[in-house]
């Protein structure tokens, strides 16, 4: 009976799971946020994991969409996290002026008592009050510093790595030397029909709750991502990561798959309420049809901890007693980061309505029509991209918008009237203006040569046989960002060219 209905059972005892740990048929499937908790993990807990990765290395294996959303991702959690610890460090420093001494409280008192004059031994008390108190919180200071210098130290221990935006990244490369090509699947979709057609099946899926992804739903709703010219929902990525696990299964002959994952969702898990949240394996639904589609026997999801402490009892392999601990805290930090990230951005959303407001209200009572809200919108971008979350007052957030906006439309008037000077010009001023339009043109086609050249050498190193899934995935988003930058210098020297054909030149 348990082998006809083998998908309703959940068997994660020692004595059944050892054999499928030890089946040269089991895959070991990573998933993204997996790669990305990596970047809060101490060092030494992620020396552990790459033990286990060694010991497993010839049956890991990451989806293709897996590796795109961890490329995606990754610069994000960097920021995130040095924006954290910056944080951190800026709240100690501040702390430094949790004590300070108000000499005016004792000037005025003295002041006071002078106008009186009756109060001379008085007098003097307050003075000597005064220069002990002062010296007093001196020492204290110095004693808080101290205090906060040796608190600093403790912070750097949890932030170890260093990894910032602009430099190498060790992490991911790390795990570049285990995900090679033959590690990472390929891509469900050639062609942006394949997407939408997917698309469709999703949102049938979804429609009826059939795991995993329809939780993604609420969050994500209909945003997209583009890569590689194909456009993709993000809702459906655990629905494609589900999908290449099929595929996978199929054709290595997996028996067994295990997913590494820190999703607790119930479109991938079996959620029960009994004295609070009980977090089970993984949806029976899930297991049926990986079973009906490529014969898997076992379908299991179990959490990166789970992973370090099951190999070592069932594959000698020897993980630090800390590790695991480190890792449920590092995991913890992360959520935190995460949702700390998320409240301030959902704050600032909140501030540019609150501004976007004011700043038409505040145009319209001078007589201004904001006719082209872009102009806001810029400002708003430019503001979130410089720091404006930062300010915590919303007056000040306003001042700094606002601003920005006038810069704006001053910058504009300077062009109308630029424009309108130009249409005054005699023959030698536009004579004079087709020259600088030539030079202009000369620039760019320069630029472009430089571009298509970049591109070449991208287009050499991807047909190397040796570079990574992951390289190459970075290579492509350069590569994007390139051909984007050289449509831009086409159509500029095409305006340019356009430009020039219109001045008459006598």
């Amino acid at each position: 009976m348990r082998e006809q209905f083998s998908c309703f059972y959940n068997d994660e005892s020692d004595s059944y799971l050892k054999p499928i740990w030890e089946d040269e048929k089991t895959l070991f499937v990573f998933d993204t946020n997996v790669l990305i908790d990596h970047y809060s993990f101490q060092p030494e807990s992620r020396e552990d994991f790459f033990k286990v990765l060694d010991k497993l290395k010839d049956r890991i294996w990451i989806p293709y969409h897996v590796g795109l959303e961890f490329q995606r991702r990754r610069l994000g959690i960097i920021k995130q996290r040095r924006e954290h610890f910056a944080k951190i460090y800026k709240d100690v420093d501040d702390l430094n002026n949790t004590l300070s001494f108000d000499q005016k409280k004792f000037t005025t008192l003295t002041t006071q008592l002078i106008t009186k004059k009756n109060y001379p031994e008085l007098f003097e008390k307050i003075h000597k009050v005064s220069d002990s108190f002062a010296e007093k919180i001196e020492v204290l200071k110095k004693e808080l510093k101290t205090d906060l210098d040796s608190l600093k130290e403790g912070i750097k221990t949890y932030d170890k790595d260093k990894i910032f935006l602009n430099t190498d990244d060790p992490i991911r490369q790390k795990i570049d030397t285990y995900f090679t090509n033959d590690k990472v699947g390929n891509c469900l979709f050639g062609l942006q029909d394949e997407i939408d057609k997917f698309n469709l099946e999703g949102e049938e899926r979804f429609s009826k709750k059939i795991p995993p992804g329809y939780e993604d739903e609420k969050e994500k709703g209909e945003s997209t991502f583009d890569f590689n010219n194909l456009v993709y929902k993000r809702k459906f990525g655990d629905l494609i990561i589900f999908k290449e696990m099929i595929q996978v299964a199929l054709s290595q002959e997996a028996k067994n798959i295990i997913f590494i994952s820190g999703d607790k969702k119930p479109d991938w898990r079996i959620v029960e309420k009994l004295n609070g949240e009980k977090v089970l394996g993984a949806r029976t639904e899930l297991k049926l049809e990986m079973n009906n589609k490529a014969n898997v026997a076992n379908f299991y999801i179990f959490q990166i901890e789970d992973l370090l402490d099951k190999t070592e009892k069932f594959l000698n392999v020897h993980i630090r007693e800390d590790s695991l601990t480190d890792i449920k805290k590092s995991l913890n930090e992360n959520k935190l980061i995460v949702k700390v990230s998320k409240e301030n951005r959902d704050k600032m959303n909140q501030n540019i309505e609150t501004i976007k407001n004011r700043l038409y209200m505040e145009y319209r009572s001078l007589g201004i029509d904001l006719e082209e809200p872009e102009l806001i919108y810029k400002s708003l971008n430019f503001i979130a991209k410089n720091g404006g979350d930062s300010i915590d007052n919303e007056d000040d957030l306003y001042a700094f918008v606002y601003q920005d906006v006038e810069s704006r439309l001053i910058d504009r008037k300077k062009e109308e009237a630029y424009l309108e000077e130009l249409q005054t010009l005699s023959s030698n001023s536009y004579l004079k203006k087709y020259h600088e339009l030539e030079k202009l043109s000369e620039i760019l086609i320069s630029e472009k040569s430089i571009i298509i050249k970049k591109l070449n050498e991208i287009d050499l190193i991807e047909g190397e046989k040796n570079v990574s899934l992951l390289k190459k995935i970075e290579l492509e988003q350069e590569k994007r960002l390139l051909k984007n930058k050289l449509n831009d210098i086409r159509q500029r020297l095409e305006d340019v060219q356009i430009d020039m054909a219109s001045i008459k030149i006598e």
